[in-house]
């Protein structure tokens, strides 16, 4: 899928409780397009997905190959670093 002009693609990482503040925000912005979310808890991410109409993934790996600009970090924060890294190497902004 090409990603649209002047859209900004977004992941999730980390779907605890913070991540429906983000979710919310994010979809009153008419230029975001959320492509989904992911956590290590897999029922957490499907749940938080179904609860959104978002599409859950097993990594930020597998949702980053759907062309990602902004990684929204969702994690606690002794894991910010990992997963930012992980991000800037696929090309996102976090």
């Amino acid at each position: 899928m090409t990603p649209s002009p002047g859209i900004f693609r977004v992941g999730l990482v980390g779907a605890g409780y913070v991540s429906e503040f983000h979710i919310k925000a994010l979809q009153r912005l008419s230029q975001v397009q959320i492509i989904g979310i992911t956590d290590l808890d897999a029922e957490r991410a499907q749940s938080v997905a179904a609860r959104f109409n978002l599409t859950a993934y097993p990594s930020l790996e597998a949702m980053g190959e759907r062309s990602l600009d902004v990684v929204h970090v969702l994690t606690p924060p002794a894991s910010h670093t990992a997963v930012a890294l992980t991000a800037m190497r696929l090309g996102c902004h976090v």
